[in-house]
């Protein structure tokens, strides 16, 4: 009778999926370029959209950043008149995002 009632309670109420898989941390410039007034609506879709893309595969979509002094897994990728800069990493499946310039 339990396994029942807990069939029935997992088909009513199935646990919330992820919409993301990967982590996300913003750094403070990138957080006040997106909640700066200047930013239309467009802007914030592609930021969104850039971010689902980000989830799915950092690495194709994304340039690394080859220069001295560089942490490992640094990338940037083109966000229509800015550049998106961010490190990935990949062993605890996360993605810092450093700057929106």
């Amino acid at each position: 009778m339990a396994d029942w009632l807990d069939s029935l309670d997992r088909w009513l109420n199935p646990p919330r999926r992820r919409i993301l898989h990967r982590q996300f941390v913003m750094a403070d410039p990138v957080v006040a370029w997106i909640a700066s007034p200047l930013r239309t609506p467009e802007e914030l879709l592609a930021f969104a959209d850039l971010l689902l893309r980000l989830d799915a595969n950092p690495v194709l979509i994304s340039a690394p950043i080859l220069r001295p002094g560089a942490p490992p897994g640094m990338r940037w990728v083109a966000l229509g008149q800015v550049r998106v800069i961010f490190v990935f990493d990949p062993s605890r499946a996360s993605i810092h995002i450093v700057t929106v310039s």
